[in-house]
């Protein structure tokens, strides 16, 4: 019988290093002149069915081609220093690099026996940003997909240290504010612990979990026979910006004997300024911790963080042996053995090859940068005489006009009209326009774009 081997690799040729090298400069060349957001023409969907028959063989140019006019040019600038409307991350170059070397290796990060240098080297990033929470040697963590995923492995810990049941679910207790991520929502969903008594807790004035109103309602749960185990903070509301009173709710969740989880996936990493680690002041009693290297770190999409204080609880949640992997065993811990994926690609390289290339220094003045541009920001919409939200405590400001109609024509204006994207968000009935300053790529440049085209509307 013959047996003729098919191979892919000797398709790889020395001008597709080259092509790729012209998109890629030509990409950051073009990227300051795209607006933040750009409508998708009506035809691209049938464009797009037209250019990709996926049975054909493509020649790398117009793969490159491809990508440059269909997918370059519509939609969310994510990259773009103009993208000022969700919580952005820039994704910077070194990332990008990070993520080619970790695919051409196909680096399996699962368990330690098929890649201990990676996962030694992943064990090592976790530490760190053990170190920078708070966190001591008996924390473990995960490098996940992102926030979600994080949060899910959060809510699954928590899960199982209290015990929680299907005979006894019907009592627990969970408390969220009103502006808690709706990934936790979905994550109470997966989990099977939507079936608990979710309490959404009202916030205060400068929109952050109001104390009193949770310390009542866990006094009213506890007297009508409930059992309280659960609380989520947030460190950086999406919605505002907003970080809870970690404090306070530490103080509860030790009185009560609660879960605490906090939801950090925007702000754990400003704790790199001196302005946040105050503001963060007890993120570290905190019993399980979400961030987001996507976001305040400037990583590709794709990149989430879970700390748990206790962390022989998050290997007592996902750790399982089969038949199979019996000649990977080891006495360490695996990221396999600590989270639902076994199957995973290698996180850590792409963050570790960007804070090698740049320093940890850099990331916190760039961080500090976004402080500031938010408070010039801030400053400058209020002498407008623009109505403005609570004074950021991180990068994000809210800010609209006297009614939601005139408030929505702006929005559109912004959209149609301005090379600087902002969304929106609704509180407390009235339409508000969010300002998120934290790509890398934005400055003073984009900032004063966008303050001199909404001065029109003040």
């Amino acid at each position: 019988m013959v047996i003729r081997h098919i191979n892919f690799d000797n398709n790889i040729e020395t001008n597709w290093f080259e092509l790729l090298q012209q998109y890629t400069t030509q990409y950051f060349d073009n990227l300051p002149l795209k607006k933040g957001y750009s409508f998708p023409p009506s035809n691209l969907k049938e464009s797009i069915k037209n250019t990709t028959c996926i049975g054909e063989v493509t020649s790398f140019e117009e793969i490159i081609a491809f990508v440059a006019n269909c997918l370059d040019t519509n939609g969310l600038q994510a990259a773009s220093g103009s993208h000022c409307g969700y919580i952005p991350g820039g994704g910077l170059f070194e990332n990008a690099i990070g993520n080619f070397v970790t695919s051409i290796g196909n680096y399996y990060s699962g368990v330690s026996f098929a890649s201990p240098g990676a996962v030694a080297l992943e064990n090592e990033v976790l530490n760190w940003v053990c170190g920078i929470v708070g966190y001591d040697k008996n924390a473990k963590g995960n490098i996940t997909s992102g926030g979600s995923l994080a949060n899910l492995t959060a809510i699954t810990v928590a899960k199982k240290a209290k015990e929680i049941t299907s005979k006894n679910i019907e009592n627990c207790c969970i408390y969220l504010g009103e502006h808690t991520h709706h990934s936790v929502l979905k994550a109470l969903k997966v989990s099977g612990l939507d079936e608990m008594r979710i309490r959404k807790i009202g916030l205060n004035k400068f929109l952050q979990l109001d104390i009193d109103k949770l310390q009542q309602q866990i006094e009213e749960d506890l007297s009508a026979g409930f059992n309280p185990v659960i609380i989520v903070s947030s460190a950086g509301t999406t919605n505002a910006g907003a970080i809870d009173d970690l404090s306070a709710i530490n103080e509860l969740s030790n009185k009560h004997s609660l879960w605490h989880h906090c939801d950090a996936a925007y702000g754990g990493f400003f704790v790199l300024t001196d302005d946040g680690r105050n503001q963060l002041n007890g993120l570290a009693q905190a019993h399980s911790i979400t961030l987001d290297p996507h976001k305040g770190l400037f990583q590709s999409y794709g990149s989430g963080i879970v700390l748990v204080k206790n962390g022989e609880l998050l290997a007592n949640t996902f750790s399982e042996e089969a038949d199979y992997m019996r000649d990977t065993l080891s006495d360490t811990f695996s990221p396999s053995d600590l989270s639902i994926e076994l199957s995973r690609p290698f996180r850590a390289l792409p963050l570790w090859v960007s804070l090698k290339a740049h320093g940890v220094a850099k990331f916190s003045e760039a961080l500090e940068e976004k402080l500031q541009l938010t408070a010039y920001a801030y400053q400058s919409l209020k002498k407008m005489g623009f109505i403005i939200g609570p004074k950021p405590q991180l990068s994000v400001i809210l800010f609209r006009l006297d009614d939601n109609d005139k408030t929505e024509r702006l929005l559109k204006s912004i959209h149609n009209t301005c090379s600087v994207f902002l969304s929106s968000t609704h509180s407390s009935s009235h339409l508000w326009i969010r300002v998120a300053i934290l790509s890398h790529r934005t400055s003073k440049k984009e900032v004063d774009t966008l303050l001199s085209f909404l001065s029109e509307w003040a």
